[in-house]
């Protein structure tokens, strides 16, 4: 199979069912087909996309709750065993690392953004 991300335009080959079964899923981002031919005229890479419109704020975030209480700063929590990694903030050998601890298939073919969506999906 092979994937095509719309946003590089890069077209990459995938045998991982996990990888092709995440694109398929996320079809506004990648397409996926049988030959990388059928993928060619699908999209073409965006050059510079318009920027996501920001959350609104949250009034009553750092505010107190209905009780009167302050709310609880997640910084001044515990950490939990499950912690929010920054995969973006890593190399791709870092991220090829953690594919393979993780038992991803087909790791060393895939780039930077298709590492951290698959092992984002593997969690």
């Amino acid at each position: 199979m092979f994937i095509l991300n719309k946003k590089s335009g890069v077209i990459s080959e995938a045998s991982n069912e996990d990888v092709i079964n995440h694109c398929k899923k996320n079809s506004d981002e990648y397409a996926v087909a049988d030959t990388a031919e059928e993928l060619t005229g699908a999209a073409a890479p965006v050059e510079n996309p318009a920027p996501a419109d920001p959350e609104p704020e949250d009034p009553e975030k750092d505010s107190d709750d209905a009780a009167g209480d302050p709310v609880a700063d997640p910084e001044d929590e515990e950490p939990e065993d499950t912690e929010e990694t920054d995969y973006a903030a890593m190399s791709v050998a870092e991220l090829r690392k953690v594919a393979k601890e993780k038992g991803i298939q087909g790791y060393a073919n895939m780039n930077k953004e298709t590492l951290i969506e698959v092992i984002k999906a593997h969690e």
